[in-house]
């Protein structure tokens, strides 16, 4: 299921279903995809479980799919990089040896 969603292409796909694009057309506006490219990505989160296919042309975002893309939302807002490595949050910078020496050269109280 996470590997659905592990590609930028798949990603906006699931997130222009869940803003209420539905149909291969709709999709195409909203992701400015070639057809070619859509379709593959569409087979690949329908596989994935990340959407279902409603009727001729209809794509809706299964339960797991909506959970799984709001998964990665926060994740995303709490710091990942573009290729999805998470990053911890920064520590306080501690003062080293050399940053104390520096500023006691220059006077400044470290």
């Amino acid at each position: 299921m996470v590997g659905g969603l592990a590609h930028a292409d798949r990603l906006r796909i699931a997130q222009a279903l869940a803003c209420g694009a539905v149909s291969h057309h709709d999709l195409e506006q909203a992701i400015k995809l070639k057809t070619g490219p859509l379709y593959h990505h569409l087979r690949v989160l329908e596989r994935a479980g990340v959407l279902q296919i409603r009727g001729r042309n209809e794509y809706v975002l299964s339960q797991a799919g909506r959970l799984m893309l709001m998964a990665v939302t926060v994740l995303t807002a709490q710091g990942t990089t573009r290729q999805g490595h998470v990053h911890p949050p920064r520590k306080a910078r501690t003062a080293t040896r050399k940053s104390v020496r520096r500023a006691a050269s220059s006077g400044i109280a470290a």
